[in-house]
């Protein structure tokens, strides 16, 4: 059972601005968020590139789970990154 006062911030359609002004904000205050990632045909060829070059691996520590697009099934549009 969670605490009543838990909270969960979430950051939607994984445009490269969040990674850069919001992740390291949550990462100086070991903040718990979800972070979903939009799919190629929503963000746009260029971002989605800029995106993948960071590959998220600075994100990944102990408490958080990366799914990336490529390991999801196709069938999903969305692939929500999150904390457990």
């Amino acid at each position: 059972m969670l605490d009543k006062s838990f909270i969960v911030f979430t950051l939607d359609d994984g445009y490269l601005g969040n990674y850069i002004q919001a992740y390291p904000i949550f990462k100086k205050y070991d903040v718990p968020f979800a972070f979903t990632y939009g799919t190629l045909n929503e963000v746009g060829a260029r971002e989605f590139d800029i995106m993948k070059q960071f590959d998220f691996k600075t994100m990944t520590t102990t408490r958080r789970v990366m799914i990336t697009q490529e390991s999801a099934p196709q069938r999903l549009s969305r692939v929500m990154l999150c904390e457990l």
